[in-house]
């Protein structure tokens, strides 16, 4: 009997080793992680509740944070691209070229995947399975091509929530109407995860949520009308999908060896602002401002990161290159510079080495972020000790000890990185427009009427920069598709435009679109089209006086566009979400733009 025992006693203790053999092997270290990095878009630190957001719940996402480490310091770029190029690459924009949301154009100085050497590379290269669901497009070329062996994405930079094409492995599939695309994200996701549970696995999901246009999900009231309550809707979808996710990862008995990313990948929503107990973050979106850049960073693997821990060590979106390599076994490439620097040891409870500052680029300009000081490419010192809410200048003959040190720190940390010695993107450079010459001085604003194949230099058109617009055309549409009237490009402007049939408005500020589309095609016929922009931002789109649409950009357009004012066609960088010059079939006549000082 004794014996029985003690031989069942015995093969128990083998069947827990072969069930464990890295854990065992290891001793204290864990075995190598399923690593899921979920960012979210358009997700700023406001936006979640665990964050002290007050304007919207995120259970979901708390719940995540209640059994991992919530990092409150976490810096991606301001803008979506550069975001995500610094987390494929590793490498900061300036020695890249992912500078800003357009640089992955063809001939732009965006980063290319065989001049770098990704993560999902060097996860493979360490016996993972990769695989990537969702937005992709401003890093440029396709997720295969950056290492990844599966994955399904669309062929736009903004909101895929309704459409139904989608590339998927390289090829190209249409899906049903009445398709959501966050959905088919998941669901693409959950299937891979079935198909990899036995081996490790790195998969990148990349949410199409909270960026706009903000559409109702598959859970809004059909009553539902208000943006700022559809942005909620938004907001609640995506917290209900992250917690769908960690249900799948249960059902399938993966979650205890499975760390998960939580993210987003720039800062506050511009347009949507809330408060954060009871004060607003200091900018926005794509501002250099603290709200531009500071997103949630959560990472959660059960048994392993210190269950509902908040850490203010620095953490730029350079680094989770770093931590994957090194949770995966990975050697860092030699021959190519990582500006990631793992938190690894944080993630599993170890003090670690917190990085001392982080660097922040967009386009040309950038900063050094340090515990409680900030310096940017003027050499200008911020006090940001009572960031994100206020950070305030520091003049250099009003330097205490304190702030003089600090100056020099970072100033040296700025030599040694030397930003305005590597990449640049020349759109971002003052250029003249090909039709430009010299305007009559003191002439009047340029209103219209402009016709079918008008067309205005940059330095004739509207004045348009912080001024609130209303736009009207007279139509005779004898196609589908089409611009009525453009002015700008791939960083500010405007377009009013058909696609499929249908009239679309659409507005971009410092390269982030924002379009509203008519729900009906227009047909054949004469029609009069109008177009407002209002000074919060506020879009309509209206048919013969009737509305048809509405929506809501950040603001006014902040610069004036470098591209001229076209009629009937776009100019060499389209603004809207069409290809140019993409003529209009029919006629335009009686157009006129008015643009007036915003009060």
């Amino acid at each position: 009997m004794k014996y029985a025992m003690s031989m069942a006693f015995t093969l128990l203790l083998v069947a827990s080793f072969l069930a464990y053999p890295a854990r065992a092997a290891e001793g204290d270290k864990p075995a190598r992680p399923n690593i899921i990095f979920v960012l979210a878009d358009d997700l700023g630190i406001d936006g979640v509740s665990a964050y002290g957001g007050e304007a919207h719940k995120t259970p979901r996402i708390d719940a995540l944070a209640a059994t991992g480490t919530r990092f409150t310091t976490c810096y991606a770029a301001p803008l979506c691209g550069p975001s995500r190029c610094l987390l494929m690459s590793g490498r900061y924009a300036f020695r890249t070229g992912g500078l800003t949301n357009q640089s992955w154009r063809a001939g732009g100085p965006g980063a290319k995947s065989v001049n770098e050497y990704p993560i999902a590379r060097l996860m493979k290269e360490a016996g993972y399975a990769t695989g990537q669901a969702g937005k992709w497009r401003q890093v440029g070329e396709l997720p295969g091509d950056w290492g990844f062996d599966e994955f399904i994405t669309d062929n736009t930079a903004g909101g895929w929530y309704w459409q139904t094409k989608y590339n998927k492995n390289g090829k190209e599939i249409n899906l049903p109407e009445g398709t959501y695309g966050e959905n088919v994200i998941q669901g693409f996701a959950f299937d891979f995860m079935r198909r990899h549970k036995d081996h490790p696995f790195f998969f990148y999901y990349s949410m199409h949520l909270v960026h706009k246009p903000t559409l109702k999900t598959p859970d809004t009231a059909p009553d539902v009308k208000d943006v700022s309550k559809l942005y909620d809707e938004n907001i609640r979808y995506m917290d209900k999908q992250l917690g769908a996710l960690v249900d799948e990862l249960e059902r399938q008995g993966l979650r205890q060896n499975t760390l998960i990313i939580f993210s987003g990948d720039n800062g506050t929503a511009a347009g949507y602002p809330t408060p954060i107990h009871g004060r607003m973050v200091n900018g926005a979106k794509g501002s250099m401002l603290e709200g531009g850049s500071r997103v949630p960073f959560i990472a959660s693997w059960p048994g392993v990161t210190p269950a509902g821990k908040v850490l203010d060590d620095i953490v730029s979106f350079a680094d989770p290159y770093a931590t994957f390599a090194e949770l995966a076994g990975a050697k860092l490439p030699e021959k190519i510079k990582i500006d990631g620097q793992s938190i690894a040891p944080q993630i599993r409870g170890q003090a670690g080495t917190p990085r001392t500052w982080a660097y922040v680029q967009l386009g040309k300009r950038w900063f050094v972020r340090e515990r409680g000081f900030k310096m940017n490419q003027a050499g200008e010192l911020f006090d940001m000790s009572d960031a994100p809410f206020v950070e305030k200048p520091v003049a250099a003959d009003a330097d205490t000890d304190q702030s003089k040190a600090a100056r020099q720190r970072l100033t040296a940390a700025l030599a040694e990185l030397n930003p305005a010695g590597g990449k640049t993107d020349a759109d971002e450079q003052p250029r003249r427009h090909p039709l430009a010459g010299n305007p009559a001085p003191n002439s009047a604003p340029a209103e219209g009427p402009w016709k079918l194949g008008d067309a205005l230099a940059s330095a004739e058109a509207p004045k348009v920069d912080q001024k609130a617009l209303d736009i009207s055309a007279e139509i005779d549409p004898a196609g589908t598709d089409g611009v009525i009237l453009t002015q700008g490009g791939a960083a500010h402007g405007y377009a009013l435009y058909l696609t499929k049939g249908k009239l679309a408005f659409c507005v971009r500020e410092s390269g982030e679109l924002t379009a509203i589309v008519a729900k009906e095609a227009l047909g054949n016929g004469h029609f009069q089209v109008q177009a407002t922009l209002q000074k919060d931002g506020a879009m309509a789109l209206s048919v013969d006086g009737k509305q048809v649409a509405q929506g809501k950009a950040a603001g006014l357009i902040p610069q004036q566009p470098k591209a001229g004012l076209f009629v009937g066609k776009a100019g060499r960088a389209a603004v809207g979400d069409y290809a140019g010059p993409s003529p209009f079939n029919g006629k335009v006549s009686n157009v006129r733009v008015k643009a007036t000082e915003a009060k």
